[in-house]
């Protein structure tokens, strides 16, 4: 059964121009999917990452960030803590009350 209005999560992800962060983050949100089927996840850089050197950084980020102005939930990634754009995004949830969960090495909520 198809189910509409499904929580909608985003997945904050390092990407630094490095197509392998593109691909762990296309295979944690394929996991994802796999195991929590009553979200809907979206991690920004197959929708932002192909223009990362064409526009500035900061034009980039806020695009990220209008994304995730539409999620109910931002879940961070392993590798968050020396990245500009997800350390943006998280004080973006913090400045507009979306909440955050953190991930640990096996893609689980951190309780």
């Amino acid at each position: 059964m198809i189910k509409i209005n499904k929580k909608k999560i985003y997945i904050s992800h390092a990407y630094g121009n490095n197509d392998y962060n593109l691909y762990k983050a296309d295979r944690i949100v394929l996991n994802l999917m796999k195991r929590y089927s009553d979200c809907l996840f979206f991690h920004p850089l197959r929708a932002c990452g192909w223009c990362y050197n064409d526009i500035p950084y900061d034009d980039g980020l806020n695009y990220c960030l209008d994304f995730l102005s539409m999620a109910d939930e931002m879940w961070v990634c392993p590798g968050w803590e020396d990245s500009t754009g997800c350390k943006g995004e998280i004080k973006y949830c913090n400045t507009h009350g979306i909440p955050i969960k953190y991930l640990n090495e096996s893609y689980e909520i951190k309780e």
